[in-house]
């Protein structure tokens, strides 16, 4: 996945609104503090309609794999319908969970 990484990271109980656009599907190196060489994770970008924050990229970069797998099968009806959703994140990593709702369609 190409630079510059916007990393989807929200705090446990917190939640973030997105309509999704399009995305794509890749990897890309983190270097945590278990391994400081790097370690190669699979990575989701969702390009969205609106930045979730004032000066970040319309685009999230999602690494956690349980919430690409919650997001994955619902991806093509998320693009084609412009539906928002709404995810929130329920516990810290790397035992996460995550709420993905869809929210109702708007004219």
């Amino acid at each position: 996945m190409n630079e510059p990484y916007e990393i989807f990271d929200i705090g446990d109980g917190e939640s973030v609104t997105l309509t999704i656009l399009r995305h794509e599907k890749g990897t890309m190196t983190i270097h945590p503090a278990y391994a400081p060489e790097g370690k190669e994770v699979t990575v989701l970008r969702l390009h969205l309609k609106t930045p979730v924050r004032p000066g970040a990229m319309d685009y999230l970069d999602i690494t956690s794999k349980k919430l690409i797998a919650k997001l994955e099968p619902r991806l093509a009806d998320y693009e084609r319908d412009r539906r928002a959703i709404k995810i929130t994140k329920l516990g810290v990593a790397p035992k996460a969970d995550f709420i993905v709702l869809e929210l109702p369609l708007t004219p």
